[in-house]
């Protein structure tokens, strides 16, 4: 669309600015050549228009109307109405052009019309149709219940939003919390658990603003069927080894000999760390909570990508048994949904760290 705006655009710029300038001509010496220039470039206008104004329903409908598609509608049907008041009068006075021009710079300028006011309400309202339409939101109140919704819509949301904070704020939207709060002001003080992503959400960069808005909605996107795999940061970075007896280079690998026993890694049965065992023996259990939790935190970062990176001390568990104690450096963990939670499906051990816990034969 916006490739086709800027050629009819630029069609009508030039069109129209070189009727002005020939004006005088056409009026002193009466040239035929002008007239019938003028008449064939406002019939060429009409075709575009229509083009320009069905390209720009489609995007409204998908995507709302933000200051640009408002500013090029408005000039699209200003510019389809001259042109098709030139055909029909075949008129030569230009008063009508700059005056009409004039009228709708006032009237889209300032006031409830104005490209940045009309920009504002459709995309609260594009947020509201939704928010709505699943029941999140009711009587202009968000409800105290997460909801989940399709994800395209969530990420139309998520998109709205995002609009709204580059462009014009959060206001539009801060009357919708529960007792009147906004995540800048929550009125009154909410659960324990929701402090974090409600309170001060308009401090800290856009995105942080956005995550946080967000979650204060207490909608989520629908799961998606497809692993996510997580990926430590910083793995080149050396790690501490004191109070280790054994450091085992593992590239990936879930095994390894120990004292003539085999060394083995897996994921637990219920999807949140992993189990050590040696021998065939179970030695212990290391959680990856804090990893789960931090991805679940990102519902749309999840939804969206297949790969995250994630804080290197999330991804280094301690586990402790009756014989050895040991720290892993986990170097990537796949996620998946199981009955609608995460849970840990794969990973890959960059190295293993042990400590003997007894003495070794």
């Amino acid at each position: 669309m916006d490739r086709l705006s800027d050629l009819v655009s630029s069609l009508a710029v030039a069109g129209i600015f070189s009727l002005l300038v020939v004006h005088p001509e056409r009026i002193a010496r009466k040239q035929g050549w002008i007239d019938r220039y003028a008449l064939a470039f406002w019939i060429a206008i009409v075709p575009a228009v229509v083009m320009v104004l069905l390209a720009l329903w489609q995007r409204i409908e998908q995507y709302g109307v933000t200051e640009r598609r408002y500013l090029l509608g408005v000039l699209a049907v200003w510019l389809g109405a001259i042109a098709l008041h030139r055909v029909i009068t075949r008129t030569r006075d230009i008063k009508a052009i700059p005056l009409t021009l004039a009228v709708i710079g006032a009237v889209t300028f300032a006031g409830p019309w104005s490209a940045y006011a009309f920009a504002e309400r459709s995309q609260a309202g594009r947020v509201a149709d939704i928010l709505t339409a699943h029941g999140a939101l009711a009587d202009g109140r968000v409800g105290s219940e997460t909801i989940r919704i399709p994800y395209e819509e969530w990420e139309q949301v998520e998109e709205a939003l995002g609009y709204l904070i580059d462009n014009h704020g959060t206001s539009a939207v801060e009357g919708w919390y529960a007792d009147g709060g906004s995540p800048a002001d929550p009125g009154g003080d909410p659960p324990e658990d929701d402090v974090d992503r409600v309170v001060r959400a308009l401090i800290g960069d856009r995105d942080e603003r956005l995550e946080r808005i967000m979650a204060a909605l207490r909608v989520r996107p629908e799961p998606r069927n497809r692993p996510v795999v997580v990926h430590a940061a910083e793995r080149g970075e050396p790690l501490p080894v004191e109070g280790f007896d054994l450091v085992i280079v593992a590239n990936g690998t879930a095994s390894a000999s120990v004292a003539g026993e085999d060394l083995r890694f897996r994921v637990s049965e219920d999807g949140t760390g992993l189990v050590m065992s040696l021998g065939g023996r179970e030695e212990g259990r290391a959680s990856l909570l804090p990893v789960i939790a931090w991805a679940d935190a990102r519902p749309g970062a999840v939804a969206r990508s297949r790969t995250l990176t994630a804080p290197r001390p999330d991804l280094i568990l301690d586990v402790d048994g009756p014989a050895l104690a040991g720290r892993l450096v986990v170097g990537t963990v796949e996620l998946s949904w199981r009955d609608e939670r995460l849970v840990v499906t794969g990973f890959e051990l960059d190295a293993v760290l042990l400590r003997w816990e007894t003495d070794v034969p």
